[in-house]
Order: structure tokens, then C-alpha cells, then sequence
């Protein structure tokens, strides 16, 4: 008997194995669409509320419910309640109640996908969720104060075809974590400046006249 070096020795290791081909059957199966719901992300943000957004605007392109077209390696996912799912992301993150700065946050995209994380017999064994994102910071008078590129993606993989809908919630709410830290940063950087400017106009010599 020809030996392809692969060597199950116990039947907890056959289960293992006979699960991941299963689930890479699912990720790739013609009659197995994928679907992601609407969901309520609870991003990890704690910010002033002197800097936080106070209002969340959505470009019109990006939709409530649409089709991510099938890869090579995963299947076709239906997406519905997708700006609902922002929505409840952003009143997650950014409390609106606390929030009087007159600030906008406006994402001008928002596309959900799926990626391979790990690879079986049998194809794509588990996935996660990212998000590639453009967005902009305003001011009250629709002023940008920041831009904001990048890609966000749910830090757990997952082998369970229905769990896409809370994999997809943790791709937002990276999303947001890292939207949320930009602005930080851009507050505690801008805020120093104006400081030392102020001091370097106080101590300038005045002209002889």
C-alpha cells in the first residue's frame, strides 16, 4: 500500500480531519450560498466626548443589501441590513447622547469580505471577515479634519459556516477601533501645536520702531 505520508493515529484526529473537509466542502459548495444578517457591533472605544463624531453619514453607494460574488475559494455570500449593521456599530462606539462637537463621520466605503485563513484536504477550511474602508472626519462647518484608509478584519477565523453574520459584526468593529484611534491620535498630536505656538508668539522680541 502506497504511503502519502499523511497519518491519522487516533480517532479524535480522524473526527478533526473528517470536520475540516466537511467545512471546506461548505465554503466551496455550488449549492451552499453563504449569508451574512444584520447584526449590533460593540466596538472597544473609549474617547472624549469633546472629540468623538457626533453623527454618522453613509455614502449612498454603500448598500443594505447586496451579493459578494463567488471566489476561488469562497463561496457567494448574500449580505442584507449591511448599513443597519454600520449604524448600530457607529451608536456603539460613539454614543450620540455625549457627543455635542457637531462632528461627522462619513464613510464612503464599507465593502465586506471574506478571506482563507486556513486550508484542508478538502479546500478553504476557515475564514474571517474584513472590511476595506475609506472614510472622513468633518468638522461643524463640513470642514475634513482627517482622513481614514484600511482594511479591518475580524481577529478570530471561523470553520462554521453560520457563524458569518457575527464574524462580519467583529470585521465592523475592528473597523471602527481603528477609526476611533486615528482620531486620538490626531487630537493629541494637534493639541500640543497650538500650545507651543501660542508660547512662541508670547516670547518673540518686538521691533524697534
Amino acid at each position: 500500500m502506497r504511503d502519502y505520508g499523511l497519518h491519522v493515529k487516533s480517532p479524535r484526529m480522524k473526527a478533526s480531519l473528517l470536520f475540516s473537509c466537511l467545512f471546506a466542502i461548505a465554503w466551496l459548495d455550488i449549492g451552499c450560498v453563504l449569508n451574512v444578517g444584520p447584526s449590533s457591533p460593540r466596538p472597544n472605544v473609549l474617547m472624549h466626548a469633546s472629540d468623538a463624531p457626533a453623527a454618522l453619514v453613509l455614502a449612498e453607494g454603500i448598500q443594505e443589501t447586496y451579493v459578494i460574488p463567488r471566489t476561488g475559494s469562497i463561496n457567494q455570500v448574500n449580505v442584507s441590513g449591511w448599513r443597519t449593521t454600520l449604524e448600530a456599530g457607529f451608536h456603539n462606539a460613539f454614543p450620540t447622547e455625549t457627543a455635542q462637537t457637531g462632528r461627522q463621520l462619513e464613510i464612503l466605503q464599507a465593502e465586506l469580505g471574506f478571506s482563507p485563513r486556513a486550508v484542508g484536504p478538502g479546500g478553504t477550511a476557515a475564514v474571517s471577515a474584513n472590511v476595506r474602508f475609506k472614510a472622513r472626519l468633518l468638522g461643524p462647518s463640513r470642514e475634513e479634519l482627517g482622513i481614514f484608509v484600511g482594511t479591518a478584519q475580524a481577529r478570530e477565523a471561523i470553520t462554521s459556516v453560520t457563524g458569518t453574520t457575527d464574524n462580519a459584526s467583529k470585521a465592523v468593529e475592528a473597523m471602527y477601533e481603528l477609526i476611533a484611534n486615528e482620531i486620538a491620535k490626531a487630537s493629541v498630536v494637534t493639541e500640543p501645536k497650538k500650545v507651543a505656538s501660542s508660547q512662541h508668539a508670547a516670547t518673540r522680541p518686538a521691533r524697534s520702531q
